[in-house]
Order: C-alpha cells, then sequence, then structure tokens
C-alpha cells in the first residue's frame, strides 16, 4: 500500500464519523478528479481558498468562521464562492451523517442558500458555477450525484441542498 493509501486508511479508522476520506482545498483545487483543469481557480483565489481552508483545525474547515472578500467586477468573487461551497458540501458528504456530526435532528435539511438582488441574477451567477463544478466534478458524479429531476436548486443524498434566492 502506498503511504498516501496508508494514510487515508489510518485517518478514517481513527475518525469513525468520516465515510470517505476528505482532501484538502489544495488538492480539491488541483487534482482533476476535483477541479477539471480548466476550472481551476487563478493563483491569487487559489492561494486564498487554500489558505482560508487549509489553515486552523481540519474538523473545523479552518480557522474562520466568516470570510469578507471584496474586489473588484471580473475579480472571481462568484468562482472563489461557488468553489467554496462546492468544497463545503463535499466535506460534508464525506461524513457518514452530516446531521449527527452538528447534532442537527434526524433528518434535518442542511441547505446552502445563494441570495442575490433577484432570483435570476441568484440562479445565472453563483448557483449556476456550482452546478457546473459538481455536474464535471468526477467525486461527486461516482459517489453522490445530484438529483437531476430537479432543475429549481440541486439535491443531494445525506438530505442535503444548494438554493438560489432572489431578494
Amino acid at each position: 500500500m502506498k503511504p498516501q493509501e496508508l494514510q487515508r486508511v489510518k485517518f478514517l479508522m481513527e475518525n469513525r464519523e468520516y465515510e470517505h476520506y476528505p482532501v484538502s482545498m489544495r488538492e480539491f483545487v488541483e487534482n482533476p478528479d476535483y477541479t477539471d483543469q480548466q476550472d481551476a481557480p487563478r493563483p491569487f483565489n487559489k492561494k486564498l481558498l487554500i489558505d482560508v481552508f487549509d489553515s486552523g483545525d481540519f474538523n473545523n474547515l479552518g480557522a474562520y468562521e466568516e470570510i469578507l472578500y471584496i474586489a473588484g467586477i471580473g475579480s472571481g468573487k462568484s468562482f472563489v464562492s461557488s468553489i467554496a461551497i462546492v468544497y463545503t458540501v463535499y466535506r460534508l458528504l464525506c461524513l457518514k451523517n452530516p446531521q449527527l456530526y452538528f447534532n442537527f435532528a434526524k433528518g434535518t435539511r442542511i441547505a446552502f442558500i445563494n441570495i442575490s438582488k433577484s432570483f435570476n441574477q441568484a440562479k445565472d451567477i453563483v448557483f449556476g458555477e456550482i452546478k457546473n463544478r459538481i455536474d464535471n466534478n468526477k467525486w461527486f458524479q461516482t459517489f453522490y450525484p445530484p438529483d437531476t429531476r430537479i432543475k429549481s436548486k440541486i439535491r443531494l443524498p445525506k438530505n442535503i441542498f444548494i438554493v438560489p434566492l432572489g431578494s
């Protein structure tokens, strides 16, 4: 067994709440099984994502609770948001039971909500990028493909949803 495979097996044995070994944000944005090379973030945004998610406590998705990203038009704010949401959803799906892990009631829905000025803007921009990332992600398609019958939101296994809303 390769050292990396051994590390993953050891992690899963020591962390029984996980069903899948969760990769770091660095691997998530660099490995084509998670992010297609064509969809890789620009160097600054890649560094930002890695700094945010790969710092601090791995089990708490990094050292930050809130992040405010202010930048100009075309800087990649929506792009970064879509990667951050998809990675967070990925990490939840790596858990055997996300609701139990967070002490939520059994059957509780976990929803990621993308809000914009209008429903169309919310659906067309960040939600569209999120959907594209999940649809083109080998890991999601192998283990947890979304329900393709629903177009207005993304419905994933383990009662996880991604929803666009307009103010």
